[in-house]
């Protein structure tokens, strides 16, 4: 799904125009615009009073290559556990970035009747970012979650020595079982004091997860991988915050701490 939906980003950087910010009046769509549709799988929080409801769903976003726009549908649950599907207006991408955008329903003719909206696509990552409130409750809605280029620190706990500080890993999460565990990949996987690429993917499948206001966060005793290797990883306490715009934590392997800290 990654690699297919980062080939459409990237077909719509090259063909179409990123520069509205936003629309007042509804675009009406003709016959022959080229629309796309790709299904995803989104994981949202609604969160109300301090509580927070969770949910893993599919769902779809829309490009019109001809106009330049988005129009994403998604799900959350609310507080009492009834499900809720919405499909925004067409929203045009604002670049921020080479590889960062935002968007926005700021007339709110969508049907979920929301006050407020906003969302981010990373081009570089495929990660999809959005955010309304309504009378259930502030309601974040993502993808997979991908910081790339984190910056790792390597310390050696026989002797306490940090070897290396470097931006060569990234960390992918994906939630599973209803958010309350996760599959944590990581790319250019190091755990030695020489920055030397140990596996170029390794994964570890049934972290314990928690949805919390601010994100989520990740604590796990012990994880084995179930690919590019045989590691364990132990002692893992890893928070993502700031709604999922920044991760920081740590973990152990092979006698060795590894530290993360990445935006989005």
């Amino acid at each position: 799904m990654k690699k297919v939906f980062y080939y459409y980003l990237l077909t719509i950087l090259m063909s179409a125009t990123f520069s509205a910010c936003g629309h007042d009046d509804e675009p009406v769509v003709q016959p022959d615009d080229d629309i796309e549709t790709i299904e995803l799988d989104l994981y949202s929080r609604t969160i109300k009073g301090g509580e927070v409801a969770f949910l893993n769903s599919k769902g779809s976003i829309a490009f019109n290559y001809t106009r330049g726009t988005i129009r994403l549908t998604c799900s959350y649950n609310d507080q009492d556990g009834h499900t809720h599907t919405v499909t925004t207006g067409e929203m045009g991408l604002s670049p921020q970035t080479e590889t960062l955008y935002e968007f926005s329903d700021p007339a709110m003719k969508a049907s979920y009747d929301g006050t407020t909206s906003s969302g981010l696509l990373n081009t570089a990552t495929s990660v999809i970012l959005f955010t309304f409130s309504n009378d259930d409750g502030k309601v974040v809605v993502t993808t997979h979650l991908h910081f790339p280029a984190a910056m790792t620190q390597v310390q050696n706990l026989d002797n306490g020595f940090i070897y290396t500080r470097h931006r060569k890993s990234d960390y992918l999460f994906a939630p599973i079982d209803q958010g309350h565990r996760c599959v944590l990949q990581i790319n250019n996987f190091i755990i030695n004091t020489t920055e030397v690429i140990e596996a170029d993917v390794v994964q570890f499948l049934g972290l314990l997860m928690t949805p919390t206001p601010d994100g989520y966060t990740i604590s796990t005793e012990r994880a084995h991988s179930t690919y590019g290797g045989d590691y364990v990883i132990t002692d893992v306490n890893i928070v993502i915050s700031s709604q999922c715009r920044s991760i920081s934590g740590s973990f152990k392997c092979n006698g060795h701490r590894i530290e993360i800290a990445a935006p989005f």
